[in-house]
């Protein structure tokens, strides 16, 4: 069952940079490589012209760093206090030691990275936890890349298949007895 999670997982990366190169503009060799290795983004502008050095891009690394940094400490106690604690308290306790360090630390590091070098990246999660709202969290704060993946693929997808069948053409009231409004 995992290799098929994996596989698939794989699957969507790849189809989801696939269309973003497709889709342009094309960076030269090595900003493209940098794109598909370490940026888990979908939108590929911000590597096609690269800008200056972003220098206030430096806290982000240090802040980030700093996260994933304690993120690997809680990783440390929680293995060490495993075996003491009931298996779901593990497990969760896992899944926010697993999002403070990757989610909220190493992104920071990457995108931070990233602004030094002059590629004007977005966030993949701006301060989460400071949501005013659940459609602030989840539409602006949290995993702009999938976000990013929606709004460039997954709606636009929707939107043409709706337009196939759509409700004033008969269809739903021919398939459904005629009920529907």
């Amino acid at each position: 069952m995992f290799t098929i999670a994996l596989i698939v997982v794989i699957g969507v990366y790849v189809s989801t940079k696939v269309f973003a190169v497709v889709r342009g503009p094309l960076p030269s060799a090595g900003r493209l490589a940098l794109f598909v290795t370490v940026w888990p983004g979908v939108r590929i502008e911000p590597f096609a012209t690269p800008r200056r050095a972003d220098p206030a891009a430096a806290r982000l690394v240090r802040h980030g760093g700093a996260v994933a940094a304690a993120g690997v400490v809680n990783w440390v106690a929680l293995s060490r206090f495993a075996h003491v604690l009931p298996p779901g308290v593990v497990g969760w306790l896992g899944i926010g030691v697993i999002l403070t360090t990757l989610h909220l630390g190493l992104s920071d590091v990457v995108t931070g990275g990233l602004r030094l070098a002059g590629y004007p990246v977005r966030r993949l999660f701006a301060d989460p936890l400071t949501s005013r709202s659940l459609g602030e969290f989840w539409t602006s704060r949290w995993n702009a890349a999938f976000v990013e993946m929606n709004q460039l693929i997954v709606v636009p997808f929707l939107c043409r298949t709706e337009q196939k069948i759509r409700p004033d053409s008969g269809w739903n009231e021919r398939n459904s007895g005629g009920d529907v409004q």
